[in-house]
């Protein structure tokens, strides 16, 4: 990379930035125009802050995420409340119909789940997700008073804000419920439910 002329020039509106890994800098252009050492600067640290494959009866409750976000896998009866993500996930690939890729997001899987009183925002794909796991045909799974806002950035069908589906979209699954729930600045999906 060059002087920091160059950096200018490519820093042309505020709120860009861009990281210089060769010489381990980060140059920042502020939405105010001042000087970095000003503002509070964040940045995305992990993918997930929590994770879990196969675990029952987990409750996350009153907690705010920043640059990450929570995924529970293969488990019943878990609870999402009261939690505000913003940017829980960030891609820089498109994905339409690639089977083997597997989104980052906000999500929960098995059956008798709950995500409620929660706000996702900044999502590059979808906001919530709540699945079925694989032959399951009652989930009694429950998505409320939730909002999603500025979620699903590219658009397409895989992303919607609020998602409810059976396991890999495949098959059949009743008990899907999404209620009192606001969605709004989202790509081609609002809320998704495929049973």
């Amino acid at each position: 990379m060059g002087g920091n002329g160059v950096v200018l020039d490519i820093l042309d509106a505020p709120g860009e930035w861009l990281l210089d890994e060769a010489n381990d800098k980060l140059y920042l252009y502020t939405t105010d125009g001042t000087s970095p050492a000003n503002h509070t600067v964040r940045v995305k640290q992990r993918t997930y802050g929590f994770y879990t494959d196969g675990f029952d009866y987990i409750e996350l409750k009153g907690l705010d995420f920043f640059g990450t976000t929570a995924r529970f896998q293969r488990g019943d009866g878990s609870i999402f409340d009261d939690l505000e993500l913003d940017y829980p996930s960030f891609s820089l690939h498109l994905r339409e119909n690639d089977e083997d890729w597997q989104d980052v997001g906000t999500a929960i899987s098995g059956s008798n789940l709950k995500i409620a009183n929660s706000k996702s925002r900044y999502a590059s794909n979808f906001g919530f997700m709540v699945t079925s796991e694989f032959n399951e045909a009652d989930t009694n799974s429950v998505i409320e008073n939730s909002l999603v806002e500025n979620a699903s950035w590219f658009g397409d069908h895989n992303n919607p804000g609020i998602g409810m589906a059976p396991f890999h979209w495949r098959g059949d699954a009743d008990g899907f419920v999404a209620r009192n729930n606001t969605v709004r600045n989202v790509g081609a999906i609002g809320i998704l439910c495929n049973i």
